[in-house]
């Protein structure tokens, strides 16, 4: 599909990842490993197990394992294209139909300056009104997995502040030198990246931070911490080559007994890719060459598997263990993917779909991993752009029925962002309403 130029907020510190790299992987198949390799600093995390969704028990999924297969990268070249995207597209409503009830809020985000308002808000389901969160700064508001706390740092107190789904203040605590929060790791904790600038005072947002970026684990209600420092075994260290969505180069597991991170496969000279380490056993469990495709991986609501596309333009699942599996080869039809989220339930991943057969814009789509088949909706991300390197992730409500997205975006003729839509789904209604102008979905909030 596209080698994606990420804009990384360092520390969402709005540090601009402006390097876009053609690294490209020689390796020639998936290599599953159980090579046993010590990083030269370890920090030992204990294994805890944390409250689950009470909407997310993760069905059990049936995969084809073939952790050595290597499709063709060649495209079909046939004018008649039989992929496994099905069409159904969206007439987009002013307003959800009388008769229909939804449940839920949405926490809605301004961070793309368009204007001047720095509020966030709360859009109920139920009776379609939209609330400001209380704040005169508030900027990346997170939602816990299981829907019942938000977060977000007051830049105008320099607070985070943690309330529950009913709107009460449940603890503030000092948020110190934070310039964002990244997401909720699980339904305790909060992921912030905490980058450490080379020399101050120097602009290089690229190159005056060390790379890759450590995470600060926080329990907002305890205000325990713990920092999770990226020293792996062969980890890219050069920010203009590899990263990973607000995070650097690591992606952990919801119970941080995992990680996947950018790295150097092996043997040398087999080109970039992602590693699956183990943190307890300290042993690397997989490898998967990745390349070009540089997409970041998402673990399953329940720590079992993570998902990625990658080389050669596929979509893959990755157990906990270490087993491969291949979903879909997307690229002999000439499509690509990217800024994907998985459903609470583990069935669904709904994600941006590029399909260079008609050109255009991205649009919403999703993938049942169960029948291996994609639905687009065509509604696009950005219009008149074919690949948008700003998309915003869809967020899915609690029961994975729904989708909120940030789409229609709309620009000047320097590039800046003019306008922009958040669009709900009902994915099994096949319905889809306008609800917000110029703001953005950041996660879905049980009902009060």
């Amino acid at each position: 599909m596209k080698k994606k130029c990420q804009y990384f907020l360092l520390g969402i510190l709005i540090w601009s990842m402006v390097g876009c790299t053609n690294v490209v992987s020689t390796a020639n198949q998936i290599l599953a490993t159980d090579q046993d390799s010590t990083p030269t600093s370890f920090l030992i995390v204990t294994n805890t197990t944390f409250p689950t969704s009470e909407y997310s028990p993760t069905p059990k999924v049936q995969e084809t394992i073939t952790p050595f297969s290597q499709p063709s990268q060649t495209p079909t070249q046939s004018p008649t294209i039989n992929t496994p995207v099905s069409r159904k597209c969206l007439n987009i409503l002013p307003e959800i139909p009388g008769g229909d009830v939804y449940n839920g809020s949405i926490v809605l985000r301004n961070y793309r300056g368009i204007d001047s308002d720095k509020n966030s808000y709360l859009f109920n389901l139920k009776n379609g009104i939209k609330n400001v969160i209380a704040g005169e700064d508030i900027r990346t508001p997170v939602v816990s997995p299981d829907g019942k706390h938000y977060a977000f740092i007051d830049y105008s107190t320099h607070q985070l502040k943690i309330f529950s789904y009913t709107g009460s203040l449940e603890n503030s605590i000092p948020s110190e030198d934070w310039d964002s929060l990244y997401r909720w790791q699980n339904n305790e904790n909060i992921l912030i990246p905490i980058p450490k600038v080379l020399e101050p005072g120097n602009q290089d947002l690229v190159h005056n931070v060390e790379f890759p970026v450590p995470l600060l684990l926080v329990n907002p209600l305890s205000n325990q911490r713990q920092v999770l420092k990226p020293d792996y075994p062969e980890i890219i260290r050069d920010p203009s080559a590899f990263f990973y969505d607000g995070s650097g180069t690591t992606e952990y597991d919801p119970q941080i007994t995992r990680v996947v991170y950018s790295g150097s496969l092996t043997p040398p000279g087999s080109g970039v890719g992602d590693i699956l380490w183990d943190l307890n056993g300290k042993k690397k469990l997989a490898e998967i060459p990745n390349g070009a495709y540089n997409e970041t991986p998402i673990w399953s609501p329940d720590g079992s598997k993570f998902f990625i596309y990658a080389a050669p333009g596929t979509f893959y699942t990755v157990t906990r263990e270490g087993v491969i599996s291949e979903i879909l080869l997307l690229n002999e039809y000439h499509l690509g993917a990217g800024y994907y989220s998985w459903s609470p339930d583990g069935r669904y991943i709904a994600f941006w779909l590029f399909d260079a057969n008609r050109g255009g814009s991205s649009t919403i789509a999703m993938l049942d991993i169960n029948a291996k088949e994609i639905k687009d909706f065509c509604i696009p991300s950005n219009i008149g752009k074919q690949i948008d390197a700003n998309a915003a992730h869809p967020v899915w409500s609690l029961d994975s029925n729904d989708l909120a997205i940030e789409a229609n975006i709309q620009e000047d003729e320097n590039g800046k962002i003019i306008s922009r839509d958040v669009i709900f789904i009902d994915t099994k209604k096949g319905l889809a309403v306008k609800l917000a102008s110029n703001l953005t979905p950041s996660g879905w909030l049980l009902s009060k």
